[in-house]
């Protein structure tokens, strides 16, 4: 069984309205009921042979939004999208791993899904293969194609880089979401300890779903998927490794070059723009001391180019048709701001004992507060304007203010073997 959920809240002092109080609340989840079973078969030499079946009961509230607003004595409540949906999901797989001699191995398997939800049954079936040539004893080569069915995806926000997006099942009218992807790569051990590999993928992606435009406008009673829209979308990259993996100190550093993008009809004017996670630089840094039998000491930094939100290009003042002064804003396209470069220290200290280990670590060690959203605001030089006829407003100049959280953060943990 497994159980997710996730609640924001927000209150606030009413100070612009006639309300003394006013409250929101948003809560997304998931239960699940899950048996599988999985086995491996070694039928003769050179083949391993695994296989297995599943079924999960599945339980959603892709998200519900409850508004109280207090005056005097008086509250009023207001709930919207309190759909829940049920589904079942069965599954089943088989997957060879054949060592054909000592240059050629390969690997095979097949996938097979149902998804029951509403009355309605998707079916599909998920090939994948995968093979390497050992051209001699420092260099090797693979390449891949897989192809992957998901009945679960996540609907995000650009305004936001963190995980507060909500998790939805497939609706009626709406297809399985699919992935097909190709990879190569060399690899190279120019001595025992060491490895180098490059390797690129291309990843087309089929039947995504993601907020239509100005959905925020929908009514609740239309239901989701009046919200939402499906396309298209690809990612293509290379990725460089280096890794020293025998020794009291190993680790690896590891470069990536990535590009995602994502094309809707009924979103960005049918244009094509860069996913959210267009992140086009990565690099990871991981270096791990063997201290002693019983203790260990472990480094990673992660360093990468910020995900893309969307942010307004212009604006201009409202000519005061309606009953609150506000600027119009316009965005000529999606995701079209990239966030500051993020990057973070972790740490983590391993004293290790006869039936398990203690885990010491430090979430962004150094404390920096990497931006996760960006918002406008008005800066503090502004001043009185008088017009033509006389009358007097105070003008205050636009900006953008970064919003940064997530500090260092100390964990402990324990894992007891047995």
């Amino acid at each position: 069984m497994t159980d997710y959920k996730y609640y924001s809240g927000e209150h606030r002092d009413g100070e612009i309205t006639s309300w003394s109080d006013e409250r929101i609340d948003s809560d997304n989840n998931i239960h699940d009921w899950i048996l599988r079973a999985d086995f491996d078969w070694r039928p003769v030499p050179g083949h391993t042979v695994n296989f297995g079946a599943g079924y999960t009961r599945h339980s959603f509230l892709p998200g519900r939004s409850t508004r109280s607003m207090k005056t005097d004595d008086v509250i009023i409540t207001a709930t919207d999208s309190v759909w829940t949906y049920r589904a079942d999901e069965a599954n089943v797989y088989i997957g060879d791993d054949w060592r054909v001699n000592d240059r050629w191995r390969v690997n095979v398997g097949l996938h097979g899904s149902l998804f029951r939800i509403n009355g309605t049954t998707h079916a599909a079936l998920s090939p994948r293969a995968a093979m390497r040539y050992t051209i001699n004893d420092r260099w090797a080569a693979k390449a891949s194609y897989s192809r992957t069915s998901q009945y679960v995806y996540q609907l995000a926000q650009s305004v936001i880089s963190l995980p507060t997006d909500q998790w939805m099942p497939i609706l009626p009218g709406q297809k399985p979401q699919t992935a097909d992807k190709i990879a190569a790569g060399l690899y190279y051990a120019p001595a025992e300890r060491w490895t180098i590999s490059l390797e690129g993928y291309y990843k087309w992606l089929h039947d995504i779903v993601e907020y239509r435009d100005e959905y925020y406008t929908i009514t609740p009673g239309m239901g989701w998927a009046a919200r939402m829209t499906e396309g298209r979308g690809s990612s293509r990259g290379l990725d460089l490794k280096i890794e020293k993996s025998v020794g009291k100190f190993t680790g690896h550093i590891a470069y990536s070059l990535m590009w995602a993008d994502r094309q809707f009809p009924e979103k960005n004017h049918g244009r094509r723009f860069p996913a959210r996670f267009d992140n086009r630089h990565k690099i990871n840094i991981a270096l791990n001391w063997k201290i002693s039998k019983k203790w260990e000491m472990g480094a990673a930094w992660t360093g990468m180019s910020g995900n893309r939100i969307t942010l307004p290009t212009q604006c201009w003042e409202d000519p005061g048709l309606g009953p609150w002064d506000s600027d119009m804003i316009h965005a000529t396209d999606l995701n079209n701001y990239r966030l500051p470069f993020y990057h973070r220290l972790d740490l983590s200290f391993t004293r290790h004992t006869k039936r398990g280990f203690w885990n010491f670590s430090i979430y962004n060690a150094y404390c920096h507060l990497n931006t996760i959203s960006v918002y406008r605001d008005y800066a503090d030089d502004g001043g009185w304007v008088t017009h033509p006829d006389g009358y007097t407003t105070y003008y205050s100049r636009p900006v953008f203010q970064k919003v940064g959280v997530i500090p260092i953060i100390p964990s402990i943990s324990y894992t007891w073997l047995f």
